[in-house]
């Protein structure tokens, strides 16, 4: 069954399906795509008109979390617990990681200085949401096993390490030990660090920067 993963280079959700195909070793070609102009065929193939997309031989899968769990029930062991509740939890933690890029989306495109400390603040009340719902001993979200739900949380904390590198604002602090701890813990994951291309951190600051609003100014 030949696999084909499709996306753009910075796209937070591709990265999600690629860190597993990296952490299982899944043999998946890559095809990336420019976002500025998009091929025809993405509208008819995408029926939300996003990506990521996993050609799986003629059929078409979309929306990363289902891609992900797709890969993970075809390229055993699991990575999503055994416990119904437990796993349905994690499911449910997968959508405070998208809060969370629509949070940062709006953290980038604030146009002045009160609608970015609004979106910054929003993105601080999803942190200590997580505080509060990270496993105590860690690393991971769950505890000692890496998971799906650490593959959607691993893009942004890479694109904060990236922001706050450059000169943003740090959103995590002392408050937030678990969170900081996490964090961590992703970026030293080996399928978080080769699940993006060599020129990611360039052309995502350079994306920042070209929406033209407050956080984009403060980079260096």
């Amino acid at each position: 069954m030949k696999l084909e993963l499709v996306g753009f280079k910075i796209c937070p959700f591709v990265q999600r399906v690629n860190i597993l195909i990296q952490h299982k070793s899944i043999p998946c070609g890559v095809t990336y795509l420019n976002p500025k102009e998009p091929p025809e065929w993405l509208a008819i193939l995408s029926p939300r008109g996003k990506v990521p997309l996993l050609k799986v031989g003629d059929a078409v899968l979309f929306e990363s979390q289902v891609i992900n769990e797709f890969l993970d029930e075809t390229h055993p062991p699991s990575l999503l617990p055994a416990d119904p509740l437990v796993r349905a939890r994690e499911r449910g933690f997968v959508a405070l990681a998208d809060d969370l890029f629509g949070g940062l989306w709006h953290w980038m495109t604030a146009k002045d200085a009160d609608k970015a400390t609004e979106a910054g603040a929003g993105l601080r009340h999803l942190l200590n949401v997580l505080e509060t719902s990270l496993h105590e001993g860690g690393p991971y979200f769950a505890g000692e096993s890496f998971g799906l739900v650490d593959c959607a949380f691993a893009p942004f904390f890479m694109r904060l390490d990236l922001l706050e590198a450059n000169g943003a604002e740090a959103l995590v602090g002392a408050e937030l030990p678990r969170v900081a701890a996490y964090r961590k813990a992703l970026a030293e994951v080996p399928a978080v660090k080769a699940s993006v291309v060599p020129e990611f951190a360039q052309l995502y600051l350079g994306f920042v920067k070209g929406q033209g609003g407050v956080l984009g100014d403060q980079l260096a």
